[in-house]
């Protein structure tokens, strides 16, 4: 029978040859009792604390990063295994697996605790690579589905409108941020078309700011963006001295601007905020640069929609609107007139014996006073007023809010500039026209019970208009003819 001391010396030598840290720790004051060479080697002495030796703590290790093998042992009574951070004497760390197995005396109560780790560094490494690369696969599937999704939203719709606000709703799946605005260049200006905040900062959030307008020249970073075509990212807005906040922008830190490209050109920017500085990265220029893409070829392609929509309400030669957009245009009004009790004018134009100017000068002098009269007609009228080529030579122009009798005086007033035009180049040349004053009156009853019959009334108080020109040429022509007065609003 061997000796304690010989026994001691044979686990000794036995355990020295273990390669991994093996150590007997008391539960009493989580001192060490017995260490292996391994373990002396990474500074564990016998009659000092574990957790002074392998995690430079005052106190028994707690939480995630230090979790306590020797508390989980005592509270199952049962061996555990836990990983947590070790330190060599260099003071250098590594990550740790330790298994804990409790030790018994006599009376069943747990006296020692066996601790046998092994460095997994390695393995922590290769799990860290791995998640990184499972983040940064998640993040491009993230992405890459943002931008389909974008791509469905945008290609969805030819409005400019909603170009705009699709952008606005997709933009933070693929950049986050705390504010966003988007700005159209006019001329020298941006002009703030879309703007959204987060709920923490409710003096920016509302839409008061839609409208506003800046000058290019008055904003360098707004100008290096639109000038370069580039996007910029202001890491500390605070340190940056080409920084102007616009607005109630004071709490911005960083921003990210870059432009919206249409043919190469920078027709606007679009804007992330955020309240915390160096928050913006490459990473999120390259996002950004992938959904501004998809997001110009949707807004050149809604630009040329609404060019071609709006081509399409225009009269080539005069650049009036003709038919088609005397009604898009004209209903509206209509519908005004029902909505806000006002009374809604019109005037049927039409050039006196325009055929003898075809027939006698050819129609390229046709032409010119076709041009003419429409100009005359265009300055003659207010801005809010809408001016049409009806057909041929005719030209019906409508006057909101206007009575019978200033609308016949604004007729005579057209009619007298149209005897005196003068063509340029061409003499002896005399244009008159004739026109018929008509007027929509709203009638009794709410705006709903005319929604249906609103083109109707329209064409009816225009078609009474016509029949007052007809009158108007059968007196003489060159005259005006405004319809009998009624006892309504407007007169």
């Amino acid at each position: 029978m061997p000796s304690h001391t010989a026994a001691f010396d044979f686990y000794q030598k036995t355990f020295d040859a273990l390669d991994e840290p093996f150590y007997v720790v008391r539960v009493a004051d989580y001192s060490i009792a017995f260490a292996n060479k391994a373990a002396r080697n990474l500074g564990v002495a016998q009659a000092r604390t574990c957790y002074e030796l392998t995690h430079r703590l005052q106190s028994p290790c707690e939480g995630r990063e230090h979790p306590c093998p020797m508390k989980h042992v005592l509270e199952s009574r049962s061996a555990k295994v836990v990983e947590h951070v070790h330190y060599k004497t260099d003071g250098t760390s590594y990550y740790a697996e330790v298994h804990g197995c409790p030790l018994y005396n006599e009376q069943g109560e747990m006296e020692y605790m066996v601790e046998y780790s092994v460095n997994i560094n390695d393995r922590k490494k290769a799990e860290e690579t791995l998640r990184q690369s499972e983040e940064r696969e998640r993040n491009q599937r993230i992405f890459s589905e943002a931008l389909r999704d974008m791509g469905i939203a945008l290609s969805s719709t030819l409005k400019l409108d909603d170009v705009l606000d699709r952008m606005v709703e997709n933009v933070g799946k693929v950049v986050p941020h705390v504010s966003i605005n988007i700005m159209l260049k006019e001329g020298d200006a941006l002009r703030v078309v879309r703007h959204l905040c987060a709920d923490d900062y409710e003096s920016v959030r509302d839409n008061r700011f839609v409208g506003r307008e800046i000058q290019i020249g008055n904003f360098p970073v707004c100008r290096r963006v639109i000038e370069s075509r580039e996007p910029i990212i202001i890491p500390n807005t605070r340190h940056e001295p080409d920084w102007v906040a616009m607005f109630e922008s004071h709490w911005i830190l960083s921003c990210l601007s870059t432009p919206i490209l249409m043919n190469n050109e920078a027709v606007g920017l679009l804007n992330l905020n955020s309240s915390t500085e160096n928050y913006f990265a490459e990473e999120h220029i390259r996002r950004l640069q992938a959904f501004t893409l998809q997001a110009s070829i949707a807004f050149q392609n809604a630009h040329l929609y609404e060019e071609t929509q709006r081509m399409a309400l225009l009269d080539p030669l005069t650049n009036l609107y003709n038919r088609r957009g005397l009604y898009e245009f004209g209903l509206r009004e209509t519908n005004r007139v029902q909505r806000f009790k006002r009374p809604l004018s019109v005037l049927f134009v039409d050039i006196d014996h325009f055929k003898r100017f075809n027939d006698r000068y050819g129609y390229a002098v046709g032409d010119l006073v076709l041009k003419a009269i429409a100009d005359i007609l265009r300055i003659g009228v207010r801005d809010v007023d809408l001016v049409s080529r009806y057909g041929g030579e005719e030209f019906v122009t409508l006057l909101p809010e206007i009575g019978l009798a200033e609308a016949g005086s604004t007729a005579e007033r057209l009619r007298k500039a149209a005897a005196g035009l003068s063509l340029p180049g061409e003499e002896n040349i005399s244009v008159t026209v004739s026109i018929g004053v008509a007027t929509l009156f709203p009638e009794p009853g709410n705006t709903e019970e005319f929604v249906k019959v609103h083109r109707a009334r329209l064409s009816g108080v225009i078609e009474r208009a016509g029949q007052l020109l007809h009158i108007a040429k059968e007196n003489g022509r060159n005259r005006v003819e405004v319809d009998a007065p009624r006892d309504l609003l407007g007169e």
